[in-house]
C-alpha cells in the first residue's frame, strides 16, 4: 500500500480546529506525564517535545515543574503552541538546537508520520540533542494496539493503513540502537465522550489516517457507527499505547 503524505498539509489545513477534533482526552495526556515522572529523576528537567502540535501536552508538562520547549512542522500548530510555551517551527530531522541541550525529548503519536529512513534519523539527531543520562520517551502503538483502535470496527482500512505507517516495537528498538537501555511500557485508558464529538471528528477527518480514507469509506463507517450506538449519547473505549524509553549513556 502506498502510504506516503504530506502531513504538514493535512496539519495546515485541520489547523485552528485540531483541539476540538483530534487532541487526546486529557486523562490521555495525563498518562503520558506519570510515565515522564517515572522514568525522570529530575522535576525541573528540560524537555523537548518533538512533533508538539498545539502545545497542550507541554501546557501539561509545564504545569507539573518542567522546562519545555516545542517544536513542530506546522506553522499554523506553532503559532498556537507558543501562546503557551517556547516553541519553534522545525523538521524532526534537522533540529535547530545544539548538541547536549536536553534532559528528555518526546516523541508523542508522531513517529509513524517519519518513513523508516527519516526516522533513523530523528533518532540520530534526538541522540544528539539530549544531555548524557537523558532519555527520549516515544508514545506509539504496537501493532496489537492498533487492533484494539475504535476507529478500526468502523473504518476497516485505518487498520491497515496504520499497519504500514507504525513500526512494531522489535523493528522500533532496532531503529534506537544507538541507545544503551530501552524499555517497553504497555498502558490502557479508558476514554469516554459523547457521540457527537466523535462524528464531529469523523466528520472533519480528525485523525490523520482518515486523510487516505475516500468520502464513500467516510460516509460507510460513520452510518455503522451509527447505528452501533444508536440512542446512546455517552460511548467509552479502550485506547492502548506502547511507550518505548531509551535511555542515553
Amino acid at each position: 500500500m502506498d502510504i506516503k503524505k504530506d502531513y504538514n498539509e493535512y496539519y495546515e489545513k485541520i489547523g485552528n480546529e485540531y483541539n476540538k477534533v483530534r487532541l487526546d482526552a486529557k486523562n490521555d495526556r495525563e498518562n503520558v506525564i506519570k510515565i515522564i515522572k517515572k522514568h525522570v529523576k529530575s522535576k525541573h528537567a528540560k524537555i523537548l517535545d518533538i512533533g508538539c502540535g498545539t502545545g497542550k501536552y507541554g501546557e501539561m508538562m509545564q504545569e507539573n515543574g518542567y522546562q519545555v520547549v516545542g517544536l513542530d512542522i506546522s506553522e499554523t500548530q506553532i503559532m498556537q503552541a507558543k501562546q503557551l510555551m517556547e516553541a519553534y517551527q522545525g523538521n524532526a530531522i534537522h533540529m535547530p538546537f545544539e548538541d547536549n541541550s536536553f534532559d528528555v525529548c518526546t516523541m508523542i503519536i508522531m513517529i509513524q508520520q517519519l518513513s523508516k529512513e527519516d526516522r533513523k534519523k530523528a533518532f540520530q539527531e534526538v541522540y544528539r540533542v539530549l544531555k548524557t543520562n537523558g532519555v527520549l520517551i516515544i508514545k506509539t502503538c504496537s501493532h496489537k494496539d492498533l487492533e484494539y483502535r475504535f476507529t478500526a470496527k468502523f473504518f476497516p482500512k485505518t487498520l491497515e493503513i496504520d499497519r504500514v505507517r507504525y513500526p512494531d516495537i522489535e523493528e522500533l528498538k532496532e531503529e534506537l540502537s544507538n541507545f544503551t537501555k530501552i524499555e517497553i511500557e504497555n498502558t490502557s485508558i479508558r476514554i469516554e465522550k459523547s457521540k457527537e464529538k466523535y462524528l464531529e471528528q469523523y466528520r472533519k477527518r480528525g485523525t490523520s489516517n482518515f486523510s487516505f480514507l475516500s468520502e464513500k469509506e467516510i460516509d460507510e463507517g460513520i452510518k455503522k457507527f451509527e447505528e452501533t450506538y444508536k440512542g446512546q449519547d455517552m460511548i467509552q473505549k479502550i485506547t492502548k499505547n506502547t511507550f518505548v524509553i531509551a535511555r542515553k549513556d
